[in-house]
């Protein structure tokens, strides 16, 4: 394990690891906004994401300071779903009528 030793002050220094630094970083929080998806009850105002078995909540439409491993999981979770809606889209406009599974 990679050691490197940050100085603090003049009395004390302060030992990271790479690992430590890299974590921090994950957790270095950033702005993020979420907008409520059009078919959600008027009254559901807050999502969970949850990452490592916790739970974290947030609002919907409002600007947020997230960690950047959190806003890394919504955008992941917003490029699969535009993945599937185009290829939903795709298989429907398909002249076919219907979807090839092969044969078994």
């Amino acid at each position: 394990m990679a050691t490197t030793k940050t100085k603090v002050n003049e009395a004390n220094t302060v030992t990271d690891t790479v690992e430590e630094r890299r974590a921090a970083h994950e957790w270095e929080r950033v702005p993020y906004y979420v907008h409520k998806p059009s078919g959600l009850a008027k009254s559901e105002t807050h999502f969970v994401v949850t990452l490592n078995g916790k739970n974290y909540r947030y609002a919907y439409n409002t600007q947020l300071m997230i960690p950047r491993c959190i806003a890394e999981i919504l955008d992941n979770q917003k490029e699969m779903q535009d993945k599937a809606d185009a290829r939903a889209e795709e298989l429907l406009a398909n002249a076919g009528g219907g979807v090839n599974l092969g044969t078994y």
